[in-house]
């Protein structure tokens, strides 16, 4: 098994808030490593265990994550090493199209997930005047199906 001594068996035994303080922003790689296969690992489990009646956990979840980092750690510090690319800030704002165009700006999204969704939006012409707008309360949602109409 791969390992960082100290850092793995904390790793696995801290409370939640002291985990997170201890994981965001770290710079050893091999801990980077293990906090992003193990949250990403968890994370697919969970989904896996909603969509897939067959899926159970593994017994030894330790052990199965210990495997996927073995089976990519070359890949992942290749990954790790790459240089970040420098944030570009960009201004966001509705553009007017062409004369006789319309244009229908939406947004929807559920309080909680899932929870209460509503959808709202406005159709403007092509000078940004307003036609019409429009809102909907869709019910006990979640974030997806609110987003795809479903």
């Amino acid at each position: 098994m791969i390992g960082v001594g100290e850092v793995e068996t904390q790793f696995f035994t801290q409370e939640l808030k002291e985990w997170l303080c201890c994981n965001v922003g770290t710079e050893n790689k091999q801990w980077a490593l293990t906090f992003g296969v193990t949250v990403w690992t968890i994370w697919t489990w969970m989904n896996k265990s909603y969509i897939d009646v067959d899926f159970s956990w593994p017994v030894d979840p330790r052990f199965v994550i210990y495997g996927y980092m073995k089976a990519n750690l070359a890949k992942s510090y290749e990954c790790l090493s790459l240089p970040k690319t420098p944030k570009v800030e960009a201004l966001v704002r509705w553009e007017t199209l062409g004369d006789g165009w319309i244009k229908i700006n939406s947004d929807s999204a559920s309080r909680d997930n899932p929870g209460i969704a509503s959808a709202a939006g406005v159709i403007m012409d092509s000078g940004g005047n307003w036609i019409y707008g429009f809102e909907q309360k869709l019910g006990w949602y979640c974030s997806v199906r609110a987003e795809l109409g479903l």
